[in-house]
Formats: structure tokens, C-alpha cells, sequence
């Protein structure tokens, strides 16, 4: 029987996080947890939309910011409780985003499947081919997957192929300057404190997603 695991992607908005999380959920069962799919189910919940907490993270998250700490633990300490007790291998995209989650998140994490089960993940993207991703892509507000032009003829698809939900355009490039500040600001200062618990980051080279995949698959192997 597998070991549970849990992976942590991060790198730069544009990276690929999500990408290579939906590669271990379709080829190896992994559990996502996209950090940002799951706020968006509750930031986009029509149900919720009357909620001052709700139209006042929308706002940060519509705008390019980080959300509050707080709020985001909050999701994300729910639904990773559930996948403990389910005994699933989980894989994280972009997350935990600040020290203050890094520090709620990460002991539980580790107590969870055990320091030498949880596998840190760097994605070595540059920012300019990330800026290019991120300009280039719609998000659906059903089901969260990025849509990007299959060839530059195409154009950006106007229903999402997954689920034929709406889209949206999730930044533009005063957005996306912004948000690459908070990653250094806010994230980057994570990597030496998970290094600090025990946890070595395993760096990835930028590459085809299939080839950077193939590179954490590597990495997982002893696991699997």
C-alpha cells in the first residue's frame, strides 16, 4: 500500500502550481488541495455573496492581493482535516502563502503524514514567462481550471472546455506586478522556515510541464 504523502508546489504566480497538481491527481490519485480553487468556492458561492467577510476577501482576491491569513487557514484547515481522516495523499498548489499560514498550517501538515513524508516542491519559473502565462489565461468560475489558447490563432476559449462554465480574466499586468511583490515579500521567506522543520525544498527546472512533472514524480518515487 502507498504511503500517504503530501506535496507542496510553489513557485511564482504563472508557474505551473496547479498544472502539476492536476498531473498527480489524474496519474497518481492525489488529492488536491488548489488553495485557490478552494477560496474561490466560497468567495463565488452565490449563496454567500451578501456576506461582509465574503465581499471583503473578494475584493482583496479580485484585486490581486492576499487575502487575510486568517480566512484562508480557516478553509484550508477544514479541508485538510478531512483528507487526514481519510488517509489521502494530498497535493498543495500555492500554499501555505504567508509566514502566519506557513506556521498554522505546516505543524499540522507534518503531524499528519510525518516529516518524511511531506515533500516541498519549487517550481523555477522566471517571472517573465510566468507574466506571459498570467496574461494569457482565463480562469472558470465553476471549476477553477485555467484556460489558456491552445495556439495563438485560437484565442482565449469563451466557455471553459472542462465543464462549459463562464470565464474570467483573472489579472492584468498591473495585477500580476503586484502579486509577483507579495510573492517575495510574503512567500519567498517561507522556504527557510520549512527548511528550519526538517523539510529540504526540491528545486524544479523550468521546463514543459510534462518534463517538470516527470522531476517531482522522480522525487516522490520512494514514496509511491
Amino acid at each position: 500500500m502507498r504511503v500517504p504523502t503530501a506535496a507542496l508546489v510553489f513557485g511564482p504566480p504563472g508557474s505551473g502550481k496547479s498544472t502539476q497538481a492536476g498531473l498527480l491527481a489524474d496519474t497518481l490519485a492525489f488529492e488536491v488541495v488548489d488553495t485557490g480553487r478552494v477560496l474561490r468556492g466560497i468567495l463565488y458561492d452565490p449563496a454567500r455573496q451578501g456576506d461582509p467577510t465574503i465581499q471583503r476577501e473578494r475584493g482583496l482576491f479580485d484585486g490581486g492581493q492576499l487575502m487575510t491569513p486568517s480566512f484562508v487557514v480557516d478553509a484550508l484547515r477544514q479541508h485538510l482535516a478531512d483528507l487526514k481522516a481519510a488517509g489521502t495523499s494530498c497535493v498543495i498548489g500555492g500554499s501555505p502563502r504567508t509566514m502566519g499560514e506557513a506556521t498554522e498550517i505546516m505543524p499540522g501538515i507534518i503531524e499528519s503524514y510525518g516529516l518524511e513524508n511531506v515533500f516541498p516542491f519549487l517550481l523555477d519559473v522566471p517571472y517573465e514567462a510566468c507574466r506571459a502565462r498570467n496574461l494569457a489565461r482565463t480562469t472558470c468560475t465553476v471549476c477553477g481550471r485555467p484556460q489558456l489558447a491552445l495556439a495563438p490563432a485560437d484565442g482565449a476559449p469563451l466557455r471553459c472546455r472542462a465543464c462549459g462554465g463562464e470565464l474570467y480574466t483573472r489579472v492584468d499586468s498591473e495585477k500580476i506586478d503586484i502579486r509577483f511583490a507579495e510573492y517575495e515579500e510574503k512567500t519567498v521567506p517561507i522556504f527557510a522556515y520549512l527548511e528550519s522543520l526538517g523539510l529540504k525544498m526540491i528545486h524544479i527546472a523550468d521546463d514543459l510541464p510534462g518534463t517538470m512533472y516527470a522531476e517531482v514524480v522522480r522525487h516522490l518515487a520512494k514514496q509511491l
